[in-house]
C-alpha cells in the first residue's frame, strides 16, 4: 500500500471516530494519529496519551491500530 493511501485510510479513521464521538456526545479535543507498523510495537504517541491524566475518553477506530 503506497504511503499516499495510508494518508486517505488514515483521514478516513479521524472522519470516522470523530462523528462517532460527536454522535455519543463526546467533544473532540485533540487527534492523535500515528503511521507506521503496530508490529513494531512503538506507539509514541499513543503511550503519551495514555499517561495523560486529563483525557477522560479515546476513541480508536480498532484495537490494534
Amino acid at each position: 500500500m503506497s504511503s499516499q493511501d495510508r494518508r486517505s485510510d488514515l483521514g478516513r479513521e479521524v472522519s470516522r471516530a470523530t462523528e462517532w464521538a460527536t454522535i455519543h456526545g463526546r467533544s473532540v479535543v485533540q487527534v492523535v494519529t500515528e503511521v507506521g507498523s503496530s508490529l513494531e510495537g512503538r506507539r509514541r504517541k499513543l503511550a503519551r496519551l495514555l499517561s495523560d491524566a486529563t483525557a477522560t475518553t479515546i476513541v480508536v477506530e480498532h484495537r490494534d491500530r
